[in-house]
C-alpha cells in the first residue's frame, strides 16, 4: 500500500522548454523574449478593440 504513495522516477514530470528557459536563460535573453511577447499581445489586443469599435 505504501508503494502507491512513493514516486517512481518514471512518474516525475519532465520540464518544459518554457520552464528550462525561465530557469536557465540570462536576464538579457528573458527581457528580449518577454518584450517581444508583450508587443505581440498588445498588438492582438489593439486588433480586438478595433474590431469591437467597428461593430458598434
Amino acid at each position: 500500500m505504501a508503494n502507491k504513495f512513493l514516486k517512481s522516477k518514471d512518474a516525475e514530470p519532465k520540464s518544459s522548454k518554457l520552464s528550462d528557459f525561465v530557469l536557465h536563460a540570462s536576464s538579457r535573453d528573458k527581457k528580449k523574449v518577454f518584450t517581444q511577447v508583450l508587443k505581440a499581445a498588445s498588438a492582438e489586443q489593439r486588433k480586438v478593440i478595433e474590431q469591437a469599435a467597428a461593430m458598434q
